[in-house]
């Protein structure tokens, strides 16, 4: 996943109940709505010292929030010291956007000025079919960029935001503390301090799956209502290895797992799908093939699919829908590719 983070001394399995009991305040202070910029740099620099602290650390904010009540990707609730400050449990299914804020360790939380900021400088990055390009930007972040992909990017010396607005792209982000990195999907963000991490947008639907870092996952209404009350918003988490698709058609977004060194195979030139929709598989299809493919039926794309095959494979893979699901194609106009199923 690029790199494994520079571990201070190891614990000594005696001192593990200590290392846990420390985890386990680090978690509740977390989720207390009551957090201060230097706590947060010491839960950072204990984290990162050793991989002792980084799992005990996870362990309990899993706990922490398989313990909270079921929602949209295990919400956490914060339990605050002392027990009669509470801090208020938004109203999620009246949020309108999604927000992911992402840190190295999960705790770069440090918000974005409040004042006026300068006006960003701007610069659109546009790739063809089957086209891949790596961007290297200027603060030492690297964007690879899949194909027939269009993100923005829009830096001052308070922020860097980069539009995903179609495509698909991994991010290796350089960490700054000072200097967030946000990664807008449509009314969806990502806020980074620095991970490597791959974001899909298919028609408005998310996919973010985590090679390295952690990801704390919050609902707010837009962005400037969660950098004025950020330690108040309810936090998931995601880590590397996890992955989540976020799809304004389902009620509540699908969180899973997967291998963090193959959240990113189509960089390899491969498309690689566990229980995908025939939809979603078509989506990609379409961005490395100058003929489309379109679906008869709309149907057809709720069809889950589990396959991997190369990108120059795609016809290979069309003629394997006959024989596993009794999927035809057509010839469309123009070299179009229509499936119907032999049953139509």
């Amino acid at each position: 996943s690029g790199g494994s983070p520079l571990w201070g001394r190891p614990t000594a399995p005696e001192n593990m109940a200590k290392v846990k009991e420390t985890a386990r305040h680090w978690v509740v202070y977390l989720h207390s709505g009551h957090t201060e910029p230097e706590q947060l740099a010491k839960l950072e620099k204990w984290v990162a010292s050793d991989r002792h602290h980084a799992e005990a650390f996870r362990e309990f904010e899993q706990l922490f929030q398989d313990l909270s009540h079921p929602g949209w990707v295990a919400n956490t609730k914060p339990l605050p010291p002392p027990p009669s400050e509470r801090s208020k449990f938004p109203k999620w299914l009246q949020a309108s956007a999604l927000v992911l804020v992402v840190g190295f360790f999960g705790v770069g939380f440090a918000l974005l000025s409040s004042g006026e900021l300068p006006s960003p400088t701007e610069t659109v990055f546009q790739t063809a079919t089957a086209e891949l390009r790596d961007i290297h930007l200027e603060d030492g972040s690297i964007i690879t960029v899949g194909a027939r992909s269009r993100l923005e990017t829009r830096f001052t010396d308070a922020f860097r935001i980069v539009s995903l607005s179609e495509g698909q792209a991994f991010f290796d982000i350089a960490p700054d503390t000072g200097r967030p990195f946000y990664v807008e999907v449509g009314t969806m963000m990502v806020r980074v301090v620095g991970t490597k991490f791959d974001i899909k947008n298919d028609d408005g639907t998310m996919r973010i799956a985590v090679a390295d870092g952690i990801v704390s996952v919050m609902k707010a209404d837009a962005p400037s209502a969660i950098e004025g009350a950020l330690q108040d918003v309810d936090k998931s988490v995601l880590y590397a290895g996890d992955q989540l698709l976020v799809s304004s058609m389902k009620r509540a977004p699908e969180k899973s797992t997967v291998e963090p060194e193959k959240t990113s195979p189509w960089r390899e030139g491969w498309l690689s799908y566990e229980n995908a929709s025939l939809s979603e598989i078509v989506s990609d299809l379409n961005r490395y093939r100058d003929a489309s493919i379109v679906l008869a039926d709309p149907a057809l794309g709720d069809l889950r699919i589990t396959a991997a095959f190369g990108v120059d494979q795609t016809d290979q893979f069309i003629a394997v829908l006959h024989s596993t699901h009794e999927i035809s194609r057509r010839e469309g106009p123009n070299g179009q590719v229509i499936l119907i199923h032999d049953g139509a």
